[in-house]
């Protein structure tokens, strides 16, 4: 048998495989210098910001009978992710759309629980997580 070259290049030493999390997208610039965007929705309005030292590796998921692909990336448990969902409403009456954009800032971790800071259109939740006063949606688990 053959070791995945995937293992060799996350798992050096078997007896202390790495503390990471892993999350799939479409990976995009930010912004930000030394930052990147994970797209998770192909309408790319939710998205997951990730400093550049905190991911640990990223393998391309591009095959014949997925050409458009998207990327697996690999990052440190801990790490300080910024996730971002944007959406439009029409209005019922009188017209326009609303638009909200929901930014949540969360530590990766294997239970896959965010409740640190929750920012909606401008208006902040507290560390509580009393959440109610801002968002009229539940809060939802990025993987």
């Amino acid at each position: 048998m053959v070791q995945d070259e995937i293992i060799a290049r996350l798992v050096p030493d078997p007896a202390v495989p790495p503390d990471v999390i892993s999350l799939e997208g479409f990976l995009g610039r930010s912004p930000r210098p030394r930052f990147w965007r994970l797209y998770q929705t192909l309408d790319l309005k939710s998205y997951v910001e990730i400093a550049e030292d905190d991911i640990v590796h990223s393998e391309s998921l591009e095959t014949k009978l997925q050409p458009l692909g998207g990327t697996v990336i690999w990052v440190k448990s801990g790490a300080r992710l910024q996730h971002t969902r944007s959406e439009s409403k029409l209005a019922e009456a009188g017209g326009g759309a609303d638009q909200r954009t929901t930014t949540t800032t969360v530590n990766a971790s294997k239970s896959n629980t965010y409740r640190l800071a929750i920012t909606i259109d401008g208006v902040k939740g507290d560390e509580e997580g009393d959440w109610s006063r801002c968002c009229p949606y539940h809060i939802h688990r990025m993987l």
